[in-house]
């Protein structure tokens, strides 16, 4: 069976749900201030939401953006027979087997690292290096595949191979 990863809306989605939650529940807060408080209330939900931006929004922007232009048109392509990856970027394509994998870095937040959900909207943003044979790496982040939990060459990697990073802030792709 051949699956095939690639940047996609519902990919992204996954990974901006927390930010889209987050500012339904504001959305629906606002009229219920405005009817307990009236006006006098809006100036405290303008600097409410201002702040909400700044903390939250912003970096999740920023690191939106760096995941999607580092895979945007990059296709990962896993084979789970022959257990053959292909990993197009740029233009050029790389193959090599599963066995040819010299490790695996997630790098990820710690409640992603706990198997428990985060309470900050980039906790569900993760990326991995794989580091192989022959070659440098490659980095796929949770744009191409939101579950790495459910990628076949972490599942079948032994533990020695396979190292989780975790970080309290977001962590950017360095290119």
């Amino acid at each position: 069976m051949t699956l095939e990863y690639k940047v996609t809306a519902r990919s992204q989605y996954l990974n901006y749900k927390p930010i889209v939650d987050n500012s339904i529940f504001l959305i629906v807060c606002i009229p219920y201030f405005l009817s307990r408080y009236g006006l006098q209330s809006l100036l405290l939900i303008i600097c409410f939401l201002i702040g909400w931006v700044l903390i939250h929004a912003i970096p999740i922007i920023i690191l939106h953006v760096n995941y999607y232009h580092h895979n945007v048109d990059d296709i990962l392509i896993y084979d789970s027979i022959t257990k053959n990856i292909t990993y197009k970027h740029n233009g050029a394509a790389i193959n090599f087997n599963e066995s040819e994998i010299k490790y695996i870095r997630h790098y990820l937040s710690y409640p992603e690292r706990r198997n428990r959900s985060g309470l900050l909207p980039w906790d569900k943003y993760s990326y991995i290096d794989i580091k192989f044979r022959g070659y440098d790496s490659v980095i796929i982040s949770s744009l191409m595949i939101p579950d790495f939990k459910k990628f076949p060459p972490m599942l079948d990697l032994p533990n020695d191979k396979l190292s989780k990073t975790p970080s309290y802030f977001f962590r950017m792709i360095k290119n």
